[in-house]
């Protein structure tokens, strides 16, 4: 974990702070947001949305759902209607997109090459 670190790091302090960093991933961050949680429930039962009025809490539900349900339309609008493939051939125009290359790829010592060729004078 450490030795993607740029500068480097005595190995007893590397043992250290990654001991300190899974430690405090698997123990500490769990228990502070499960407290963090439930001491916010705990004000929303006590004292529910502050001074608010209920209506914005209801409002506050109502709003996710009616934006699951507008992403569930197009799903049932379009069940059974059958693809025109317009999609697909917008792609396969765009410099030969959805086209398997046939011939394998330069390597770095070829593009070298042909770099080399182009700098050089042409000798006649």
């Amino acid at each position: 974990m450490i030795s993607l670190n740029e500068s480097p790091m005595h190995p007893v302090r590397a043992a250290i702070f990654e001991f300190w960093w899974c430690f405090s991933i698997k123990y500490v961050f769990p228990w502070a947001m499960y407290w963090l949680l439930v001491m916010t429930v705990q004000a929303d039962i006590e004292q529910p949305y502050g001074d608010y009025y209920i209506g914005w809490q209801i409002i506050g539900g109502i709003i996710p759902i009616v934006g699951f349900f507008v992403f569930l339309i197009p799903i049932f609008v379009n069940w059974k209607k059958e693809s025109t493939g317009e999609f697909y051939d917008a792609f396969r125009d765009i410099n030969g997109a959805g086209k398997v290359q046939q011939e394998p790829a330069e390597t770095a010592d070829q593009r070298g090459e042909v770099q080399m060729a182009e700098l050089e004078p042409e000798q006649k």
